[in-house]
């Protein structure tokens, strides 16, 4: 029982950069476990993927190779809705009741949404039960809420937000679903009736769906969520009663994907504020939280980015200005990994990223490391 719980936790596609403040506080006060990460990229090259760019100089590492992005993807949501407030399609003054957005919640996130509702609480930004749409989108980046992204999927438009990849040039990405609720897929293919007994013929089903009928299933979830505020399809639904590891590394391995290359590039661009000014005004105060540490502040003038994991990926992209005006944009993938290589990982990425971003001899030793110069 206690490792299904473990996996239960791990689905929740966790915020890599939300724990960026705590991280790099630590890389300050004790030894570096960066080595640690670089082992793990030069002896497993297949299920590692990075991009770097430091100024003018570029470095990658199966860059072009496809990997589930986790919660690395809520990015190109967080872009469309900047894009919308904008343009004057969203209000990011608009109230929204809680309870609109708990009816997304599927409580597989690690409790994620609920830490976001109490800061959002501690800091009197609940009135009435309703919060703005501006800390919808906050609390999807900074706390990784699944159920926010759901909320904001629905508010703003799948078509919408997968125009966006075109947009941005994002030519490995893949289409993006509504993927927060898409761990009832099961519930759905066996049309109401599963458990334990029965869940082996469930994986079966759900093993040979395409992925657009993955997608489907999906958006069907979404929709049933979106009407469940009083909880009952949940209950109905009842997850925690026959989830396991098998199905939970199907929610992974049909994840939207992209490639490194495609968002170290992506990274750049918001770095050097390519888009309208207009988009960054609403956007830069989503990624760019990081920013409110005094920490962060005494090493950088800009920081962003989004990340993500399951028990069996962990994603990191990021964009960094340094004190002196250096650039920094970087995309680091995994992929195939068991869940106690990823919480190792996750433990050892931090002071990796850090070293990277502020160490110019240790960026050439990643490069020949990765190019398997001696």
């Amino acid at each position: 029982m206690k490792k299904m719980k473990v996996s239960l936790i791990i689905i929740a596609l966790g915020l890599i950069v939300s724990v960026l403040i705590t991280r790099f506080s630590a890389a300050h006060e004790q030894k570096p476990k960066e080595n640690d990460f670089l082992t793990f990229l030069t002896k497993h090259p297949a299920q590692s993927s990075i991009s770097f760019i430091h100024n003018e100089r570029t470095f990658e590492h199966n860059s072009f190779e496809a990997f589930p992005l986790a919660s690395a993807v809520k990015t190109i949501i967080a872009i469309e809705y900047a894009t919308q407030v904008s343009n004057g399609t969203i209000n990011p003054n608009e109230k929204v009741a809680l309870k609109t957005l708990n009816a997304y919640y599927i409580g597989l996130d690690g409790d994620a949404h609920y830490q976001w509702q109490n800061s959002l609480k501690k800091e009197k930004k609940v009135r009435d039960n309703r919060v703005t749409i501006e800390e919808i989108a906050k609390g999807m980046i900074q706390f990784s809420s699944n159920a926010n992204a759901e909320y904001l999927t629905e508010r703003l438009g799948l078509p919408e937000i997968n125009a966006q990849l075109n947009r941005l040039n994002l030519n490995d990405h893949t289409p993006i679903y509504a993927f927060g609720g898409s761990p009832f897929i099961p519930y759905e293919v066996m049309e109401g009736n599963i458990t334990k007994k029965n869940r082996e013929e469930a994986k079966k089903k759900v093993h040979k769906l395409s992925q657009k009928e993955w997608n489907e299933y999906a958006l069907t979830v979404h929709q049933k969520l979106k009407e469940d505020v009083n909880g009952e399809y949940k209950q109905k639904v009842d997850i925690k009663s026959w989830y396991d590891r098998d199905l939970d590394r199907m929610f992974t391995d049909r994840f939207t994907t992209s490639t490194t290359h495609d968002y170290v590039q992506l990274m750049n661009r918001l770095n050097n504020r390519e888009l309208s000014p207009k988009v960054h005004q609403y956007l830069d105060p989503l990624l760019e939280w990081p920013m409110k540490s005094k920490q962060i502040q005494q090493d950088f003038q800009r920081f962003g980015g989004k990340g993500g994991s399951t028990a069996y990926v962990l994603t990191d992209a990021l964009y960094a200005i340094s004190k002196d005006g250096e650039k920094t944009a970087m995309a680091i993938f995994l992929k195939d990994l068991t869940p106690s290589q990823q919480e190792k990982l996750q433990q050892s990425i931090e002071a990796f990223e850090y070293r990277l971003l502020t160490d110019a001899a240790y960026q050439t030793q990643v490069e020949k490391q990765l190019s398997g110069e001696k």
